[in-house]
């Protein structure tokens, strides 16, 4: 079908969407229940800016990140500024210039943009929602992230998540241990990520990796299950200590989300290695049947300080606030809303009854002259012989 040019006008971007009035109620629900939730767990809310310089937005992300930053220059400085496609780097900066705290945690919601379509599939304009834990190295630390995620998606009942645990610190040590270099690296990285067991044998192969080594790097794609893939990798990564060390978190991670949730669903996937880049060791991904992606993601980075320049601990996690809503099955409560209609006109009286019907928890709407209001109305507010204004319910 031909689009004339007035279509074309009216036509929103690729991947860019309206929040039509019923979505943007049940959004601004979610969005009010889970920012509750998280300050009840002593995480402050932060709102970043939209706008940021490049060098200050990108500062040790993940290089994918750059591709996916809508960047113009700052008409005001001639700078390159970008618009953020992910928030975290803008909570990392906040807490650094923040007081000095051993432990932060911060909370936040804002929308971003993503500039590429077709390397991200879905929404370009999310409404980012997440948290983040400042400090603390421990897998203690990542145990409250997930159980401070895992909670708040009971909150805006959405049921039977799947927490998908990985380690992005195995494959990286792995690395290190069979000498291989930067190049070797990423080339390995590119057939674990594919998931192609004959193109990475093929590659360990051609970058002449000691065949003890090749051993292991196949293993991690097939490390992937329930939590006995744990005790599997444990005895496969034996001999390496660094190894066997994030096994043991994981587990640790694991075993402890259990004790607080007994019922958690929790599956383990070492070849899971997206945003490997980014994440220093633990990493999760939330799953939800028939979603065909990732609901909530995150896990423990690294971050240098821009006040001090020293290395700071993070983990945390994000989620599109907009997929939240729309799987979510809290009440908007529309059901339970009433509404009464008021003429447009000039009274005192009149005033004092909406405001106070409007109190009362009415939404109370001026009807202007000639506006048919379709509608289902609980009341309409009328002058009576007396002259006194009274609300007159329907039935």
């Amino acid at each position: 079908m031909s689009i004339t040019k007035s279509q074309s006008i009216w036509t929103l971007p690729e991947g860019i969407d309206d929040l039509l009035p019923a979505e943007a109620d049940k959004l601004e629900v979610c969005r009010f229940h889970a920012i509750a939730h998280m300050k009840n767990w002593g995480y402050k809310l932060v709102y970043p800016p939209i706008l940021e310089y490049l060098d200050s937005l990108l500062q040790g992300m993940d290089p994918e990140l750059n591709l996916n930053t809508m960047k113009m220059v700052d008409q005001s400085t001639g700078r390159t500024v970008g618009i953020p496609a992910d928030i975290t780097p803008q909570i990392a900066r906040i807490e650094s210039f923040m007081t000095n705290q051993q432990i932060s945690r911060l909370c936040y919601v804002g929308p971003v943009l993503k500039a590429n379509s077709s390397r991200y599939p879905g929404s370009r304009n999310p409404i980012q929602l997440g948290a983040e834990l400042f400090g603390y190295e421990g897998p203690a630390g990542d145990v409250q992230i997930i159980n401070l995620l895992y909670d708040l998606l009971k909150v805006l009942r959405i049921d039977d998540p799947v927490i998908e645990l990985s380690d992005m610190g195995l494959f990286r040590r792995l690395c290190r241990d069979a000498l291989v270099d930067e190049l070797a690296e990423n080339d390995i990285l590119d057939a674990l990520l594919r998931r192609d067991l004959t193109d990475l044998q093929h590659r360990l192969t051609s970058w002449k990796v000691a065949p003890s080594f090749c051993s292991k790097f196949e293993a991690l794609l097939e490390l992937n299950g329930s939590l006995d893939v744990l005790l599997e990798a444990e005895k496969i990564f034996r001999g390496s200590p660094c190894l066997l060390e994030g096994i043991l978190r994981l587990k640790y991670v694991a075993e402890s989300l259990l004790i607080t949730n007994p019922m958690m669903d929790i599956k383990i996937d070492l070849s899971e290695l997206r945003g490997y880049k980014y994440h220093s060791s633990t990493s999760f991904i939330v799953h939800i049947e028939g979603l065909g992606r990732p609901l909530c993601w995150g896990g423990r980075y690294d971050y240098m300080s821009p006040r001090d320049r020293t290395i700071r601990p993070g983990t945390g996690f994000s989620a599109d606030l907009k997929s939240l809503s729309r799987i979510s099955k809290l009440n908007v409560g529309r059901s339970r809303e009433k509404i009464a209609l008021a003429p447009s006109v000039h009274s005192d009286e009149l005033h004092k009854l909406v405001n106070q019907l409007r109190k009362d928890g009415y939404v109370v709407i001026h009807q202007l002259p000639g506006e048919n209001f379709e509608h289902p109305v609980q009341g309409i507010i009328v002058q009576m012989e007396s002259g006194c204004w009274a609300l007159k319910e329907m039935k």
